[in-house]
């Protein structure tokens, strides 16, 4: 048996058993298994001949045909469920090289997209008709389970960076390591041929993938890619391409597996204590604008229509322009101010009205995104809801310097991604806001004097007739504090909501109402200037040169460039602020905190 061919033709077939050289005849339903299995996996045993057209599009495996044959079996074969494993190692053991020319331009001719291609096509399998033959269909689907298990468990084997070189893997993907996730979720490189140019990973791959590798190197897996996740939306405003980015970010969320890996991640929530303006040893005082630019979730929230200007260039004595912090910030693209609120003079009521709703719309996306990624973590419940709990008070405490009278951009979080975290604060506090529920009750306000329990820094916090002293000695004791139970989520919820809105939605309605005296202001200026352009001509002997007289125009425009950008300023700020949503979810939320403050009044 070991000098017959594979390659021979036998008018019988068999199903090898490696144990006791067996081959029993293959029933039907089995041969409807293999092939589902071979179209699945684009895998053969049966040789294509030289000219390939009998394996049509799939592999043929000579090295596991030749096997079989040593063994006693008798070509031509199928892969069946009992071959199915060895096919799998056969296949992945292959080189690039070993493989035929019309493979090597493949774009499953790597291992990682090879599998996951072959698990959205058992996927497909599993949504075709169901047979009538109800014992068939129950194989056929433990037959695609198995399939999907060998899919996930492979890829992750390939994806481990501590499992590399396992198998042969083209230099380009075993370089990207476990980024060749990255890669497929974004539809980059050889997998844009396989998820196409929106990217995405096939439906279910991510929860199987969680759940199998959980205690078996999931972290080592996603560590690179969600460190990369944030380039997906860093820079993009609402205007341009946040649906990917924000998908991706819920289908990790969901996955209760993916989501306690994201938030273990070193960069959940880093340390947001900011470096020295002009460089030197870290600062006391938290760095909210480090924390955005840093954290996993920061890009996503700083996504908005709101404007996020750097701060004035300084300039030394001698003239020579300073290293301003936050000179080199750039406007989100596609640009809001220029896309919708751009030359505001010449614009119609309705045009304006539609850039509203337009920005409204797309904004509304962003901010449901970043909902549900949140939500669904806290559902999960345990490390994860603690996880999540914590971020949104580690955010609240990093932008302290946001409650101040003049905002220090420099070393705080955007005006958007502020008024995001409110936004989504709210949301979560939306179903215990009814005053009518009575769930308000469950707010202690012994969660702010809590030494242990409390997660927020209050120590900045605007207190009415209370001295420093005063704040100490109303702190709950070591004794009252002894053997208490941890405050519930409702209660944590509110408060860190209460500081999020003071942080965002109110600081930018107090910016709005501040743009509005600008601009009064800056177009009284406009108007004094182009009222005193002929006196001041006349007042010159002889009348302005060319230079006095473009020098005077520059500045002119100048002043205009001013008075525009304040405008639009404005108009950003008006159509997030203004939105009828946001204002409910506002309003709500402070009917919630009226209820709650005449609650304990009355006792």
């Amino acid at each position: 048996a070991s000098q017959i061919s594979p390659h021979t033709a036998l008018s019988s077939r068999g199903v090898p058993s490696r144990g006791g050289g067996v081959f029993a005849a293959m029933s039907s339903t089995e041969s409807k298994l293999a092939e589902v299995i071979q179209r699945v996996f684009r895998v053969t045993l049966t040789d294509p001949g030289a000219d390939g057209a009998a394996g049509g599009d799939l592999l043929y495996l000579e090295s596991l045909a030749i096997e079989l044959v040593s063994e006693g079996a008798e070509p031509p074969f199928l892969v069946t469920e009992p071959l199915l494993e060895r096919a799998l190692i056969a296949r992945l053991s292959l080189t690039a090289d070993a493989m035929p020319e019309r493979w090597r331009s493949d774009p499953e001719h790597a291992p990682f997209p090879w599998l996951l291609a072959s698990f959205a096509r058992c996927d497909a399998e599993s949504r075709k008709t169901r047979s009538r033959d109800e014992a068939f269909a129950a194989k056929n689907a433990d037959c695609l389970r198995q399939c999907f298990e060998y899919c996930v468990s492979y890829s992750g084997l390939l994806l481990n960076p501590t499992m590399a070189g396992m198998f042969p893997q083209p230099p380009a993907f075993e370089n990207r390591g476990p980024l060749q996730l990255f890669d497929a979720m974004k539809g980059a490189g050889a997998f844009e041929r396989i998820t196409g140019e929106a990217g995405g990973l096939p439906s279910g791959f991510l929860d199987l993938l969680g759940a199998r590798f959980e205690h078996e190197g999931l972290e080592e897996i996603l560590g690179p890619v969600l460190a990369q996740l944030p380039s997906l939306i860093k820079g993009v405003s609402p205007l341009g391409e946040t649906h990917r980015p924000l998908s991706l970010l819920c289908q990790i969320a969901a996955s209760k597996p993916c989501a306690a890996a994201m938030s273990k991640h070193e960069r959940w929530r880093p340390d947001s204590r900011g470096a020295a303006l002009f460089g030197g040893a870290a600062l006391s005082r938290p760095d909210g604008r480090r924390f955005e630019e840093e954290c996993l979730l920061g890009p996503f929230f700083q996504c908005a229509a709101l404007p996020d200007d750097p701060p004035p260039a300084l300039v030394g004595p001698n003239g020579v322009p300073m290293p301003t912090p936050g000179a080199a910030r750039r406007p989100l693209e596609p640009d809001v101010r220029q896309q919708c609120f751009a030359d505001l003079d010449r614009r119609r009521a309705g045009e304006l009205e539609a850039s509203y709703s337009a920005i409204r719309g797309v904004s509304k996306t962003v901010r449901e995104g970043l909902y549900q990624a949140l939500y669904v973590m806290l559902r999960h419940g345990g490390d994860v809801r603690e996880s999540v709990v914590a971020w949104l008070a580690s955010n609240c405490d990093a932008n302290v310097g946001r409650s101040k009278m003049q905002i220090a951009s420099e070393v705080c979080a955007s005006h958007g991604g502020a008024f995001n975290l409110s936004s989504v604060a709210t949301r979560l506090a939306a179903p215990f806001a009814d005053p009518n529920t009575g769930k308000f009750r469950k707010i202690d306000p012994d969660y702010v004097r809590s030494k242990k329990f409390c997660r927020l820094d209050m120590s900045d916090t605007t207190r009415v007739a209370l001295s420093d002293a005063e704040l100490q000695t109303n702190a709950l004791s070591e004794d009252e504090e002894a053997g208490a139970a941890p405050y519930g989520f409702i209660c944590e919820c509110f408060f860190l909501t209460a500081r999020a809105m003071h942080l965002g939605y109110v600081k930018c309605a107090a910016e709005h109402t501040s743009l509005a005296r600008e601009v009064q202001d800056r177009a009284r200026q406009m108007e004094d200037v182009d009222a005193m352009r002929d006196s001041w001509a006349a007042s010159i002997p002889g009348g302005p040169s060319q230079f006095q007289m473009a020098q005077f125009e520059r500045r002119v425009g100048e002043m205009k460039a001013e008075l525009d950008k304040a405008k639009s300023n404005y108009a950003m700020f008006e159509a997030t602020l203004l939105d009828p949503e946001t204002l409910g979810e506002a309003a709500r939320f402070y009917r919630l905190g009226a209820a709650w403050l005449r609650g304990g009044a009355e006792g």
